[in-house]
Parts: C-alpha cells; sequence; structure tokens
C-alpha cells in the first residue's frame, strides 16, 4: 500500500506541471535564473575551422575518416596478397610462390586479427596498447625462400613491426628501399610509408622525411593502391605535432580538409600544455586563429585560456587583425574586458561577432539604452545555418548545444527589454527566439508570472496575425516544451482566467483539441470541458439555487479540476517563490516583485489543482445533511486527492466521512482501516426513521389544543363548586 501510494505521487509530481515533466528543461534567464545575460556563448569549433580553412562543407571537416584497425589491416591483407599475385604471375612457379607466400602471411594476419579485436574499435592511444603474441618466421623460412625479395624483406619488417622490434622493422624496411629500383616497383611507398611510422613510434621528428619520401616515390611511379601518399600527410602532421612543430601541424592538417577538425583540436590542447607558448603561434595568422576558434568553443579550459591570453598581449598589433573579432570574444569570455576592448579596435567593421562583444560591453558599464539597441540592430543582422550557430546551454545539467546565434541575441535583447519594464516586446523577442522552438520558457514566465492577465489578452489579441510568430498548435499530449505559438499562448491565458475563477474570459481562448484526462486523450475537447465546468461554477455560485442542487456543481467542478487540471487550469511553470528574491530593486523594476506576488495567488505550489479541487468536495460536503450518500462521496473523494500530497489535510476528510455518515458501509470502512478505502461504496447500513416535530400531525394539534382547554375548564368547575360549597359570607 505504502509502495502504491509513494508511485502514484510521483506520477502526480511528475505529470501535472509540464516544465519539469520531461525531467530536463532549457536553461532559461528568467526561470529559476539559470543563464547569465552578460554571458558569451562558446563558439563551435567545427565551424569556426570552416570559416577559416574556407570549407564549403563544415560536415566534412568533422568526419571521422579513422576506419576501425580491423577494417584497414583487413584491407591491407588483401591489397598485398592481390599485388604479390599480379606480380609474379608470369613466373613458371606463381602458383607455388602464391601458396607459400599466402601461407605466411595469413598465419600473421591471424595474430594480428586477434590481437587487433583485444583492443578497442577506435583505439588509437601507442602509449596504452597492450603487447601482441610475439610471432616467429623461422618455421616459415623455407616457405620464404621462393618469395621475391622486396615482398620477402617488406614481411620480415612487418612481422618485426607488429613485435615491437622497432629497430628491426626499421631496418627491414630500409632494406626494401636499398634494391634496386627494378625489384622494389611494389613495395617501395609501402616501406618508405612503414618506415614513418616506425620512427613515429621511437622519435617523431625521424619519421618527418619518410612521410615526405612516401609522396615522392608515389609522384615517380611506385605503386601506390592503398592510397598512402595521401595518408601520409596526416601522419606526417602527427609527427610534426609530437615534435613540438604545432605551427607545421596545423598548417598540414587544415590543408587536409577531410576530418581537420578533429584532428587540429589534439593540437590545439598540446601546443597549450607547452611553457611557455611557441611565440610561432601567436605570430602566425592561420595557427593564432585556429588556438583561438578552439579555446573560444572550450571555455573550461581556463589555464589554457590564460596562458594564450598572455601570449597574445605580449605582442603588439597594428591596425585590421584578422580574426580579431574572436580575440575580443575569447578576451571577454576570461573575464578581461580592457583586453576585449582592445582587440574591437582591430577587428573588421560592422563584424557581427565584435558588435556582439561591444553590446555587452555597453550593457556591463550600465549603459543599457545603448547595449539594448546595438542588440536590436545584431537580432536581424545574423543569418540562418550552421556558419552562424553557438554552442549554449540548453539543458539543467549545463550541457551545450547548437542553437543560431541570432536566437540567443534574441534571448538577451529580450532579457534586456525586460530589466526595463518592457514586457510586451520583451515577450514578442523570447518567441522570435529562432531556431527549433524558441525560448518558450522564458516566454512563459513572462505570460504567467510578470504580466497580468490583462496584458497578456492584449499582446495575444495584438500579436495574433504577427507573421514572424510560429502558428502551429504545440503538441497537447508533449508534455516538454512546446513549439513557441501565440496558440499556445491563448492557452495559457486561457488557464490563468480560469485559476481566477473567471471560466467566461477563459473559454474563447482554450484551444481546440482534445483534452486529457488523467494525462490521457480524451473523445471530449479542451473547450467542451471547459463550457462544463463553466456551467458548473455558474450553478455552484448561484445562491438562489437549493442548497443539495449548489452541493451537485461543486462536486462535479472539483471533479472536472482534478481529472482535467493540466489543460483547463495548471500553470506550464512550477510556482516559485523565490523569483521575487531574485529579481527585486533596484537591478529590475520597482513593480516587479508585486507582480510576481500576484501571480502566484490563484496557484501558490506545485499540483495546487489538487487542493483546488478537494476544497470544491469540502464545500459541497457543507452543503449536504449527514448520512447522504453525496456526503460521503464529496468527503472520500476530497480525502483521496489529498493524501498522497497532503496526508494531514486528507485525514480531516477522513474524520468527517467516519463522523457525519454512521449508516453508511463507507463510513463502517474507513473506520475500520483508520484511512480511506480503495473504492468508494453507496451502500446504506440501514434507513432511521425521520425525526417528526409535534406539529406534523392532526391528532398531536387536536390534542395540543384540546388539553388546555379541558384543564381551563376543569379549573373552572372546581372553583364554581367550591364557591357553592362555601359560599362568602357577609359582613354584618
Amino acid at each position: 500500500m505504502r509502495h502504491r501510494r509513494f508511485l502514484l505521487a510521483v506520477l502526480v509530481a511528475l505529470c501535472s506541471e509540464k516544465v519539469l515533466a520531461c525531467g530536463i528543461g532549457p536553461l532559461s534567464y528568467l526561470t529559476y535564473g539559470g543563464r547569465d545575460a552578460l554571458a558569451m556563448p562558446n563558439t563551435i569549433f567545427d565551424i569556426e575551422c570552416q570559416s577559416i580553412l574556407g570549407a564549403s562543407d563544415p560536415a566534412e571537416l568533422v568526419r571521422d575518416v579513422r576506419n576501425s584497425r580491423v577494417e584497414l589491416f583487413a584491407l591491407t591483407c588483401d591489397t598485398d596478397l592481390r599485388e604479390f599475385a599480379e606480380a609474379v604471375r608470369d613466373d613458371p612457379k606463381a602458383r607455388e610462390m602464391i601458396d607459400d607466400y599466402e601461407t605466411v602471411r595469413s598465419a600473421l594476419c591471424k595474430l594480428v586479427f586477434r590481437w587487433l579485436h583485444s583492443l578497442q574499435p577506435y583505439y588509437y592511444s601507442f602509449e596504452r596498447e597492450t603487447a601482441p603474441e610475439p610471432f616467429d618466421l623461422a618455421p616459415y623460412e623455407e616457405r620464404l625462400a621462393s618469395v621475391p625479395e622486396e615482398f620477402k624483406r617488406y614481411l620480415r619488417g612487418a612481422a618485426a613491426y607488429f613485435n615491437q622490434d622497432w629497430d628491426a622493422a626499421a631496418a627491414h624496411f630500409a632494406s626494401v628501399l636499398e634494391l634496386p629500383v627494378e625489384q622494389r616497383a611494389h613495395r617501395s611507398t609501402w616501406a618508405a610509408f612503414m618506415l614513418g611510422k616506425t620512427w613515429l613510434r621511437k622519435d617523431p621528428a625521424r619519421a618527418i622525411p619518410f612521410f615526405e619520401k612516401t609522396r615522392a616515390l608515389a609522384a615517380e611511379g611506385f605503386a601506390d593502391t592503398l592510397g598512402l601518399a595521401e595518408a601520409s600527410v596526416g601522419w606526417q602532421a602527427q609527427a610534426e605535432m609530437k615534435s613540438g612543430v604545432y605551427v607545421d601541424a596545423i598548417h598540414r592538417y587544415a590543408g587536409i580538409g577531410t576530418g581537420a577538425a578533429l584532428s587540429l583540436r589534439v593540437v590545439c590542447s598540446r601546443a597549450l600544455d607547452e611553457k611557455p607558448v611557441d611565440p610561432a603561434l601567436v605570430q602566425d595568422e592561420l595557427s593564432r586563429r585556429i588556438v583561438t576558434a578552439w579555446l573560444v568553443a572550450h571555455t573550461r579550459e581556463k589555464d589554457k585560456a590564460r596562458k594564450w591570453l598572455d601570449a597574445l598581449q605580449s605582442t603588439t598589433w597594428d591596425g585590421v587583425v584578422p580574426g580579431a573579432d574572436r580575440m575580443a570574444w575569447f578576451a571577454y569570455q576570461n573575464g578581461d574586458m580592457a583586453c576585449a576592448e582592445e582587440w574591437l579596435v582591430h577587428c573588421e567593421p560592422k563584424t557581427p561577432f565584435a558588435r556582439w562583444v561591444d553590446a555587452k560591453l555597453l550593457l556591463r558599464k550600465g549603459r543599457v539604452d545603448e547595449g539594448t539597441a546595438l542588440l536590436q540592430e545584431l537580432a536581424d543582422t545574423f543569418t540562418l545555418g550552421d556558419a552562424w550557430k553557438v554552442r549554449a546551454p540548453l539543458l539543467d545539467d549545463g550541457s551545450l548545444s547548437w542553437v543560431e546565434a541570432r536566437g540567443v541575441v534574441r534571448e538577451e535583447l529580450g532579457y534586456a527589454l525586460f530589466k526595463q519594464a518592457d514586457y510586451h516586446e520583451a515577450l514578442l523577442e523570447f518567441l522570435r527566439v529562432d531556431g527549433d522552438r524558441g525560448n518558450w520558457h522564458d516566454a512563459l514566465f513572462l505570460a504567467e508570472r510578470v504580466m497580468t492577465p490583462e496584458e497578456l489578452q492584449e499582446f495575444v489579441e495584438t500579436e495574433a496575425g504577427n507573421p514572424k510568430l510560429t502558428e502551429d498548435d504545440p503538441d497537447p499530449y508533449d508534455h516538454c516544451p512546446p513549439d513557441c505559438s501565440i496558440a499556445a499562448l491563448r492557452h495559457t491565458l486561457a488557464r490563468r482566467w480560469a485559476r481566477m475563477g473567471m471560466w467566461d474570459k477563459a473559454l474563447p481562448y482554450y484551444p481546440d483539441q482534445n483534452a486529457r484526462r488523467f494525462w490521457q486523450q480524451s473523445s471530449e475537447s479542451i473547450p467542451e470541458v471547459a463550457a462544463r465546468a463553466r456551467a458548473r461554477a455558474d450553478g455552484a455560485n448561484d445562491s438562489t439555487l437549493p442548497p443539495r442542487e449548489r452541493a451537485g456543481h461543486l462536486f462535479e467542478l472539483g471533479r472536472l479540476i482534478r481529472e482535467y487540471g493540466p489543460d483547463l487550469f495548471c500553470p506550464e511553470l512550477i510556482p516559485d517563490a523565490t523569483a521575487r528574491d531574485r529579481f527585486s530593486p533596484p537591478d529590475f523594476p520597482a513593480d516587479l516583485p508585486r507582480r510576481l506576488e500576484e501571480s502566484l495567488e490563484p496557484y501558490p505550489r506545485m499540483n495546487h489543482f489538487v487542493w483546488v479541487a478537494a476544497d470544491m468536495m469540502r464545500q459541497a460536503a457543507e452543503l449536504l445533511p449527514d448520512n447522504d450518500v453525496l456526503t460521503a462521496h464529496a468527503l472520500y473523494l476530497g480525502g483521496v486527492y489529498l493524501k498522497n500530497v497532503d496526508p494531514k489535510a486528507a485525514d480531516q476528510f477522513y474524520k468527517a466521512l467516519v463522523r457525519r455518515n454512521p449508516n453508511l458501509l463507507i463510513a463502517r470502512q474507513a473506520d475500520e482501516l483508520r484511512w480511506f478505502p480503495r473504492k468508494f461504496t453507496d451502500v446504506v447500513l440501514y434507513q432511521p426513521r425521520p425525526e417528526q416535530h409535534w406539529y406534523d400531525r392532526k391528532r398531536n394539534v387536536t390534542l395540543a389544543v384540546l388539553v388546555p382547554l379541558g384543564a381551563v375548564g376543569l379549573t373552572l368547575a372546581a372553583a364554581c363548586r367550591l364557591r357553592r360549597r362555601f359560599p362568602p359570607r357577609h359582613g354584618r
């Protein structure tokens, strides 16, 4: 029983108010004060790379081209066997040679595959590799005797490389390149490439020439069916990075295009781990812009950001500097406002991101009108698309999501207008936030907590034809924030009027969609249910009706509010009594605390509609006599509504049910259980004789008249008899 009550309480808490029903919601500026309107969002490194490198498709910069080692090695094995067969096909002993080579190669591949499968599919950390099981070539020496020299030497190098014998592997691969040109047509590029990978394990700086030699050999016409010349560029960039030549590594990765952003992240992080930062990174334009873009996108790297900021400030800059808007953004993010202003001087004129930083600086200085005006201009400057997206907090857990920069500007503009008490325009900006949904939570805060119902009604009527607002109705069964639209605000307005008891004003604003009964789809529409509620409210308030009829109206109205509360009555934001403390003068409008306080009065707590429905049942019971089935039903439902959310209040209903209805089975059951039974029953145990007054029967009335008259007559008769028996004596 206790577990069942607990689960029901959890369901009520999760399903009643929509904001918390998802578990997560937008981290907004106004609702619970989650976001700082003066903070700059993060950029998106992949998109920044697209802008800097001039890529046409940002997806190419982040596409992971690193197939799993298993797939790459399988391709290498197949290509090796195929090329060997082509190389010896004119030899009379070709079949025997192919069988011998395939036997040795298959034995090595089997061992390599077993080792690769023991690693993670995308495992590229040399430092954490487990040592493989050694491969011994000795049993296969007889078979290798018939294999051409270049394949034999390369295979010995491959076996040594697998055994992690780097010196032997380098020697065998180098011996391939020592063969005459005509004897190494098939494995020259392979040997040079593997020499680079081998030296990458030992001395990354010595690996660089071999990756360059791989491309040179391929250009000379040596076989390169695996595309090693192209792959060597990325490996050379890795060697340059590990050698500390970060500028060359950045330029090399930038030239790759596909997958560049993935590798550039690593280069930036490693470059900023150096003490001190390489001055060449600051002087080189591409490197400076890439590193700054990485830091603006990764604001948690505070130590690295400080080092990079110091490196930038140690250099003198003149005129327009490419990427200066990001430098200003970066300085602002790290709290160096003076440095941010200095970088704004070096920005190209009318750069959107530079003007955004400038607007934030103006707001921070208290020049609210100028900052707001600049944000208003910027709201229409940013175009939609991947090139103008940033990362902003969207979830309560602090995670970041890709959003339109113009949308964030509109949010900040809405917040600035809110602080200036221009609630109509602030709500309009929150609704106009570009992207998938708009800032519905902050729009709701204004609509439910700040604006009066009259102001909200004026807004929805005035902006009803505004083409800049979405008119799609929200999904009525989606408890997550719906699309911002006038239709959604009309529903919000209807519920505000309903909470104030003004059902006539509420009815025109309910959306024409199916209602939810206990959060399940109902066959009735919301306006139909609202019309029933209005009729019941009118009947309950009609003092000319008999008490029992009024009680029936109250009873049905309570049931409607309890069953259809989310659609008829409930706000979408959970009532927050701390808001008036967060938004206090002088930083906010003087009348804002009063507005917040008044908005809480009709609905002061979460799931308050349950208490409202229970109070309707209490009022109905007060109008009814004891031992009445409707009385018992009202008290039973009122207590059941509250028993999981307010047991103390429910106890009052329980006691009244038992005390006032001793002749009903439900009261007897409740008394035995000392709580409410699972189901209501209307069984009457016995019907007592109705109490009758003395004037209810004619005989009683007759007796009531005759008995006093008879008593008077007897008294007079007795007095006369006494008078005759004892006559009065007259005086002498």
